[in-house]
């Protein structure tokens, strides 16, 4: 692997002290494992059993009287993937005085390599955990945005240091020494690995649970002795304490700060040099550990909050330790302007339903005259499989219904039919992102030529990935020009600040390759991917990833992203006149005469 050149000289540079140490009084348990997204043979609307789930055990180590905490070597960490590897694959985890080194290969390739320093506090990596797993792991239903669609990749190094670099410094975190190995706590190992698997292991005080959707895992029902469960209430089940003690208050507040330290995005944009320090700064930082659990609760979405980024929050606490009913003490200027957006033009979508003052069929907005199209979505989605396709493959004749490209697809081919339009506008106004896959396939289609080039800028790998898009809109199997409608319409794309994250990207590329106009108000920003954290006291964490949405420069060796949003060709003071198609005519009849 390329980059492992890269990480040889930090190795050596790293400490390799090495002295005579003592085991830690701790207690091993073994932990069963569970796959939660297995799939099972059950009956419909009936509750597989939790031992359905279980895939095996693990001797993990605790520090006598911290129940909550497992510690894993990185053997063992390392050993939760060797089910998932491809054929040919082999795990090793070497030790050089005081630095472990992780390293994945299929056959003599390597394709992933990681190593931890203690007492440099610094992990460096290089590759993807995901790469070495075998064919058809994921079961992730991605046929349909994968449909009608071509992509040219490539990437572009544009840092020497083609490695990524992790700092536990700034946090208070302890391993064990064990029978002569060392062993980290299973979140601190998840939390830096889990970005790069795709995969997710948490620990309930009772199991590990795996999974690739951590977004839904916990809502996933089971049963456990004869009652039904999931996770978060069988934690509740075996905790045994009244209140939080206070090695797990520090250690999840400590697991926060490092999660924000290594995995956010926008730490550079906003001037944030240390989370610690910020949230020091904003006198916020002692109620992460508060034996309060409101005040402790609320310090986790007032820190996010502070950050005041539409990508970034807390998405849930854990009501074990009394933390659920808690809340933000702080919103941003951004937040509250794009909420205040949100309402006006949510007002205006309801009147316009009760008196429709346009021509409205099959869910698009016609002009009295017929020359201006209005089609809405509020979002870029891809149905499920069994949504889009039937059993030989064909699309179902409601594909439209569950995927927004489908739906544009449809929509464009009918406005074309109708032999009077010349304007077609993408109302946006209320879309607040999606899947960036399915805004490359709308670009293309909005485009002159059928193609569409994005950019990923990956800020921690200092390298950037380019996607040249392709679509297939009448399923001939032929990409060609004649498959977009860029040459067939004058496009227009009506934005507000709610306008965010894929639509927002949407906004950016059509802008900068004047695929179309930019209509009504400054577009919301976002240039960041979204990421997931899951700390590991059950609190899911969303936020904004180093990697950016923009556009690179060869030439100039720079990177355009558009976190600020962009802003109209053409301003709509007047709320009432998003989603109107007589009106905005009007409008651009005016600005283009």
């Amino acid at each position: 692997m390329k980059r492992k050149r890269f990480l040889l000289p930090i190795i050596v540079a790293l400490s390799l002290t090495s002295c005579v140490l003592i085991n830690d009084n701790v207690t091993i348990s073994e932990v069963p494992i569970y796959d939660i997204d297995l799939p099972l043979e059950i009956p419909d609307n009936q509750i597989a059993d939790l031992e359905d789930y279980k895939i095996g055990t693990i001797n993990a180590v605790f520090r006598t009287n911290e129940r909550y905490v497992p510690y894993l070597s990185f053997e063992q960490y390392a050993s939760l993937y060797d089910k998932r590897l491809a054929q040919g694959a082999r795990s090793v985890v070497t030790k050089t005085g005081q630095i472990t080194i992780w390293e994945i290969y299929v056959g003599e390739q390597l394709y992933f390599y990681t190593a931890i320093s203690y007492l440099e506090r610094l992990i460096v990596k290089a590759g993807e955990i995901s790469n070495a797993f075998k064919a058809g792991d994921d079961p992730t239903e991605i046929k349909a945005l994968s449909f009608a669609v071509s992509h040219q990749v490539s990437t572009i190094d544009v840092s020497e240091e083609s490695y990524e670099t992790y700092s536990f410094k700034d946090i208070s975190l302890q391993r064990l020494y064990y029978k002569n190995d060392y062993y980290y706590p299973l979140g601190f190992l998840d939390l830096t690995y889990s970005e790069t698997s795709s995969i997710f292991n948490f620990y309930n005080y009772y199991g590990i649970y795996e999974t690739r959707d951590v977004e839904n895992f916990s809502n996933k029902m089971f049963l456990f002795r004869n009652e039904i469960h999931n996770v978060d209430s069988q934690m509740s089940l075996y905790c045994r304490d009244i209140f939080m003690p206070s090695y797990l208050i520090k250690y999840n507040a400590n697991m926060f700060l490092y999660t924000m330290d290594n995995f956010y995005g926008l730490k550079d944009y906003k001037g944030i040099t240390s989370m610690k320090s910020f949230l020091i700064e904003n006198n916020i930082y002692n109620d992460f550990f508060s034996i309060n659990s409101f005040i402790r609760g609320s310090s986790y979405y007032t820190a996010l909050g502070l950050l005041d980024d539409g990508h970034t929050a807390i998405i849930s606490t854990n009501n074990v330790w009394g933390e659920k009913s808690s809340g933000s003490f702080f919103v941003g200027d951004h937040t509250r302007h794009r909420a205040e957006e949100l309402r006006n033009l949510a007002i205006v979508r309801s009147e316009q339903a009760e008196s429709p003052d346009f021509i409205e069929e099959n869910g698009i907005r016609y002009s009295d005259s017929g020359q201006t199209a209005l089609i809405i979505f509020d979002e870029f989605i891809f149905g499920k499989d069994k949504e889009v396709f039937n059993d030989d493959g064909s699309l179902k004749e409601d594909a439209d219904q569950y995927d927004t490209y489908l739906k544009l697809v449809k929509s464009l081919k009918e406005i074309k039919t109708k032999g009077t339009v010349n304007n077609v506008v993408l109302d946006i106004s209320l879309n607040g992102g999606g899947v960036l896959g399915v805004m490359m396939k709308v670009l293309a289609l909005i485009s002159k030529e059928n193609n569409s080039n994005i950019h990923l800028y990956h800020e921690a790998g200092g390298y950037v990935i380019s996607y040249t898009t392709s679509i297939d809109s009448n399923y001939d199997g032929v990409y060609e020009a004649s498959d977009s409608f860029g040459n067939t319409f004058n496009f227009y794309i009506a934005t507000s600040a709610y306008s965010f994250s894929a639509a927002n990207a949407l906004t950016f590329y059509a802008n900068l390759n004047d695929y179309a106009k930019i209509i009504g108000r400054k577009s919301g920003g976002g240039e960041c991917a979204i990421s997931i954290h899951y700390l590991p006291n059950s609190q899911y964490v969303y936020h904004s990833s180093t990697l950016h949405i923009g556009y690179y420069d060869e030439k100039q060796s720079s990177f355009l992203g558009d976190e600020e949003g962009v802003e109209p060709d053409i301003y709509l003071e007047n709320y009432n006149v998003f989603g109107d198609p007589n009106a905005i005519e009007e409008i651009i009849s005016e600005t283009t005469n």
